[in-house]
């Protein structure tokens, strides 16, 4: 088990599994209320709810730089869906903000040439860089996550996974259990490592995985885990 901050690396230094906190546990708080309530507001307004939150339980929030030339706003930002909706979003974006910044900090003290990689992007002087050096939010609920490799992400590169909630993450290649407690971040190579969660048996579990696509899309997925108490939506 790993339960306290550590840094597991590999023959040649690379980080490989990075447990550690981060440094507003404020921002964890404010994350966990913004995205409960985002959430629990759509399940009982069912016209807020847009196409991919019908169909994969999931929303991107910010701007993709991956499908053309230019950067463009994604759907679910400018909620086309429902005009209704979008004081409901910007809330929520707002409400973001300081754990993404939170979470800025982090890879900057502990891995600042990749940083400054992700730093210089190029999104156009119109896109706003609500979230740092991550352009694109994705945010998934009610996800749990069975072993996979993510295939998707940059091979030379870690993902960032913040716990709002008390929930374990497993590495079976390295035959290791990581522990998360409310307000912990864990970076690992999503890319290289075999990984998963454990069932959930109860309670609520919210956590948030800042990556970097290997085609420069960068995304940070925000999973709402719940156990099986009828949180789902019909």
């Amino acid at each position: 088990y790993v339960t306290n901050s550590e840094c597991i690396v590999d023959g040649c230094g690379k980080t490989l599994v990075h447990l550690d906190g981060l440094d507003d546990f404020n921002a964890v708080i404010e994350a966990t209320k913004a995205i409960n309530s985002y959430y629990f507001h759509m399940l009982n307004n069912p016209t807020y709810r847009s196409r991919s939150f019908w169909k994969n339980l999931a929303e991107r929030f910010g701007a993709f730089i991956s499908y053309g030339d230019l950067p463009y706003t994604t759907f679910d930002t400018a909620s086309s869906h429902n005009i209704d909706h979008q004081n409901c979003v910007n809330d929520l974006l707002f409400a973001l903000q300081p754990i993404s910044n939170s979470v800025n900090r982090f890879v900057n003290k502990y891995y600042e040439h990749y940083y400054t990689k992700l730093s210089k992007l190029t999104i156009g002087p119109f896109v706003p860089r609500t979230f740092g050096i991550f352009p694109t939010i994705a945010i998934n609920f009610n996800v749990i996550s069975n072993y996979h490799w993510d295939s998707n992400d940059d091979p030379n590169g870690l993902c960032f996974l913040v716990a709002l909630e008390d929930f374990e993450v497993c590495f079976p290649q390295l035959q290791i259990l990581v522990k998360l407690k409310s307000g912990q971040i864990v970076a690992f190579s999503s890319y290289l490592l075999l990984h998963g969660n454990l069932p959930i048996i109860r309670g609520i579990r919210f956590s948030i995985d800042f990556h970097k696509n290997n085609d420069n899309d960068t995304i940070i997925k925000i999973q709402d885990l719940y156990n099986s108490q009828g949180h789902n939506p019909n």
